[in-house]
Order: C-alpha cells, then sequence, then structure tokens
C-alpha cells in the first residue's frame, strides 16, 4: 500500500505540474496575441495619420484655380502635376486583422482607404490623353473636385483616427 500512495502523488504532481504548464502557455500567448493587437492598432493609427499629413501637404501645394487656368488655358497639353503619396501597406498587410475591430472602425477604415484609392485614381485621370479633349471648364471642374475629394478624405481621415483612439485606447 505504502508503494500505491507514492505512485498515486507522483502521478498528481505530474498532472499538476501539465495543468500549470497549460495555462502558463495559454497565459503567455494571450499576452503575445493581444501585444500584437495593439501594435497593430497603433500601426494602422500611424498609417493614417501620415496620409492626413499627405494629404494636407497636397491640398496645401494645389495653385489657385486662376493660376490653374491660366497654366490650362497656355496650352490643353498642360495638365496639373499632382502626386499621390498615399500609403496602405500597413493596411494591405493585415486585412486580416480586421475582423478583430469594432464593425464602425473596420468600416470607417474600409471607406477611407477606399477615398484614398479613389483619389489615387483620380490624380492619374490627369494624366490621360483624355485630359486635353474635355472642355477648359470641364478641366477646372475636374481639379475643384479633386480639392473637395481631398478636404472629404482629410475630415474622414482625422475622424477615423479618433475614432481609433477612442475605441482602442491608443
Amino acid at each position: 500500500m505504502d508503494g500505491d500512495s507514492k505512485f498515486g502523488w507522483a502521478n498528481l504532481i505530474a498532472l499538476c505540474l501539465f495543468v500549470a504548464g497549460y495555462f502558463v502557455k495559454w497565459c503567455l500567448d494571450a499576452w503575445e496575441q493581444r501585444r500584437r493587437r495593439l501594435n497593430f492598432y497603433r500601426a494602422i493609427a500611424t498609417e493614417i495619420r501620415l496620409n492626413v499629413d499627405a494629404l494636407d501637404r497636397a491640398v496645401s501645394s494645389l495653385p489657385p484655380t486662376s493660376t490653374f487656368r491660366a497654366f490650362v488655358g497656355a496650352d490643353p497639353e498642360n495638365r496639373p502635376h499632382i502626386i499621390s503619396t498615399y500609403m496602405c501597406s500597413i493596411y494591405q498587410s493585415n486585412t486580416g486583422e480586421l475582423n478583430q475591430l469594432p464593425q464602425i472602425v473596420t468600416r470607417n477604415i474600409i471607406e477611407f482607404y477606399g477615398m484614398l484609392e479613389f483619389l489615387g485614381e483620380y490624380v492619374r485621370s490627369f494624366d490621360r490623353r483624355s485630359f486635353a479633349t474635355i472642355s477648359m471648364r470641364s478641366r477646372e471642374a475636374s481639379v475643384e473636385m479633386l480639392v473637395a475629394k481631398i478636404a472629404e478624405a482629410q475630415t474622414m481621415g482625422r475622424a477615423l483616427h479618433d475614432l481609433i483612439r477612442r475605441e482602442l485606447g491608443i
């Protein structure tokens, strides 16, 4: 009987150590997952802020409408030179992480990056051959619309950055 109790204690100790080790591993995995999620939150918030800063620079670099009118009126081949410098590498490489965010944050992130994609395509449209064939008023309207869309994207980006900070505690 004395041998049986020693065998029972040994099994009980081994089982307790296994359960304790499993619990410690579970806690460490949960902590690591939380750390990765917080790093993603910080990274996407930073990328959004940098994109808003790029939008600010784009608006400040656009000439007044009168300057644009004179430039384009001088030659139909003249077109505005606008550089689209929006970043989306964090967003694109972590789309799988979006499902872990609150739905309102996810929706706003997708809308913001959709707006940046639209702006990039809109800027590329100035380089197309068809831009030279449209009327002067249509060219002016195109640039005015670009300025309005950039302002809309700025507002959207600032609100999104604030939403992320508020909802995710960044």
